[in-house]
């Protein structure tokens, strides 16, 4: 019986370790040499089996630390949720007042007006059409429109062929939500920066 021959690594070339503490696991389970010197080639099963409980625990380590990860997210979210309700509830009303006030405003043709700490007015917010249901619409299309209907990777109808059709012929097809063209009433305050503006 031979001895088994010395070599500096069994690891494919490509394999580096990143660190010095890599290279130490690896020196530890006998994959590599130590500085060089040379190592008897291991039983690969006995080298893949402690390899296989490293990666085993690197990937416990992984979990541990996504967990700890998601919780802090989830604590943070919470938080900031939390401070957030009332700046936001602040802004709603600030809103809602500045819109009362744009809708009883008489701007000209302009529509808008820029006052000391930004710009307030109406704007008119074009009608639009929703696929609120796109199978009664692709069921609708397949019979009363079925230039429209395309077959991609799955079947479907672009929304601007369903828009068309409803300018063209006024029905809006089964599965689609209408909203007419309406004007609201909107603010935009100047940023502050550094504390002023």
């Amino acid at each position: 019986m031979s001895a088994p021959a010395l070599v500096r690594s069994i690891l494919a070339d490509g394999i580096v370790p990143a660190d010095d503490s890599e290279r130490a696991e690896l020196e530890a389970v006998g994959a590599i040499a130590r500085g060089d010197a040379r190592v008897a080639a291991p039983d690969i099963d006995v080298l893949a089996s402690a390899l296989l409980r490293r990666l085993a625990e690197a990937e416990a380590d992984i979990a541990r630390y996504e967990r700890a990860w998601d919780l802090e997210r989830l604590a943070l979210d919470t938080r900031y949720r939390t401070l957030l309700e009332g700046p936001r509830s602040h802004e709603a009303m600030l809103r809602s007042a500045i819109a009362t006030l744009a809708a009883q405003a008489d701007f000209g043709p302009a529509k808008s007006r820029r006052v000391g700490f930004g710009t307030y007015g109406r704007r008119t917010v074009p009608a639009k059409v929703t696929i609120a249901d796109a199978a009664a619409l692709l069921a609708w299309a397949r019979d009363h429109l079925p230039a429209a209907v395309r077959q991609t990777v799955k079947e479907d109808v672009p929304h601007k062929r369903v828009a068309a059709h409803l300018d063209a012929t006024g029905e809006l097809p089964p599965g689609c939500e209408y909203t007419p063209a309406h004007e609201e009433c909107y603010a935009k305050a100047d940023p502050i920066i550094g504390g002023t503006r």
